[in-house]
């Protein structure tokens, strides 16, 4: 990555801790139990964008060198199947759940096609699923398979898996705002 890479990844880390301090504050500051769960979810997210722009940040200002540079890539192989699973498994479907129960029109085309762009990054990332359970935050006793798997990561690919998913974290915030001010927003370009 180029200085330009590593301005654009500050300034995203900037804007995430902004994001996240002002959805902290809304979240203390609403009484309403219907809107606080709106303010919960963005909450959930916004912490998701923090954590994975510092550690963006993080790895691309160390610049670690050879088998280090792969282990430095560990956290964020872990930090991304995580934040998968808890959308897939919780966020989305309160989200829909809580608009449904307010009759708050989420903009269900424009969700699809976040789906579909994040497919490749969804895939990449399941290519990592050994990496995450035997080396990343879950270590197997083979310490073999470890470096093997460790040795697997490379620097472009997760980078660009890691942006694949504050892209869709971004997206699924703007569907979470457009959907709380009754907006149906227009198809990503």
């Amino acid at each position: 990555m180029d200085d330009a890479a590593g301005t654009i990844l500050t300034d995203s880390l900037k804007k995430s801790e902004k994001n996240l301090n002002d959805a902290y504050q809304r979240f203390h500051q609403n009484k309403s139990s219907s809107d606080n769960e709106f303010f919960e979810i963005k909450l959930q997210c916004c912490i998701f964008q923090f954590d994975l722009c510092r550690e963006m940040v993080s790895v691309y200002q160390q610049q670690h060198t050879g088998f280090a540079g792969s282990a430095s890539l560990k956290g964020l192989v872990h930090k991304l199947f995580e934040y998968e699973a808890l959308v897939k498994n919780h966020l989305r479907g309160r989200l829909l759940e809580l608009a449904a129960r307010r009759n708050i029109q989420v903009d269900r085309e424009a969700l699809a096609e976040l789906d579909a762009h994040s497919k490749p990054a969804l895939k990449a990332l399941r290519k990592w699923n050994s990496v995450r359970n035997k080396a990343a935050g879950h270590y197997d006793s083979d310490l073999r398979l470890q470096v093997e798997l460790i040795e697997s990561l490379r620097y472009d690919q997760v980078f660009d898996t890691a942006c694949a998913f504050v892209q869709y974290n971004m997206g699924l915030l703007f569907i979470l705002r457009d959907a709380g001010q009754g907006l149906v927003r227009a198809p990503l370009p």
